[in-house]
């Protein structure tokens, strides 16, 4: 009989623990989330995309980026580019030679087994005189990739499983952006927002 108790009252307590361990825990969670900046998004505006003449724009990273160990560039970092040459559209300068422009490191994928190579996606790039809502501002610069080399080793080693599968060891290259070299993102200046 006093076993039937004592289960019971453990029982009862337990759940009562249990009950009032969640309402501090999910208290407790909300005062910590309440206290955290939260950026907001960018509102993107509907547009007339009817027209889709582009005009590239050519880009200089001012300090390299790399997914190497030395030096190694992370998520979430600010970028700043200039703009490389003078851009015109309809005989008319549209962007002028060393206009700033900003962005950041959206994602970085490290290099991986046979041969896959490092990637780093740049996004949310806004050149200084122009309208951001218009850039197509998704970049990407990929590592060497040793893919095409090490898959036919691979598939010539099938037969010998050990040594087909050696074959994985090997990485592809990283990735890195220098100022010396340009890149490109698309602009549209045809395209017109939409009111709703």
């Amino acid at each position: 009989m006093n076993k039937i108790i004592l289960t019971t009252l453990f029982f009862i307590f337990g759940i009562t623990c249990s009950y009032s361990e969640e309402i501090i825990t999910d208290k407790f969670i909300d005062e910590q989330l309440s206290k955290i900046e939260v950026e907001k998004p960018q509102k993107v505006e509907p547009c007339d995309f009817s027209n889709t003449e582009k005009v590239e724009i050519p880009l200089r990273i001012k300090e390299k980026i790399t997914t190497s160990f030395i030096g190694k560039s992370y998520e979430g970092q600010q970028l700043e580019f200039e703009v490389a040459e003078d851009v015109f559209y309809k005989d008319k300068l549209l962007v002028k030679k060393g206009t700033s422009a900003t962005g950041k490191i959206e994602i970085i994928v490290t290099r991986g087994f046979a041969g896959l190579p490092a990637e780093i996606f740049m996004n949310d790039i806004k050149i200084e005189t122009l309208d951001s809502s218009r850039i197509n501002s998704y970049i990407s610069k990929r590592g060497f990739s040793t893919t095409a080399l090490i898959l036919p080793i691979k598939w010539a080693l099938t037969f010998l499983p050990p040594l087909g599968s050696l074959t994985n060891i090997f990485v592809g290259g990283n990735a890195s952006l220098t100022p010396k070299r340009v890149i490109n993102v698309n602009y549209y200046p045809e395209n017109i927002n939409v009111e709703n």
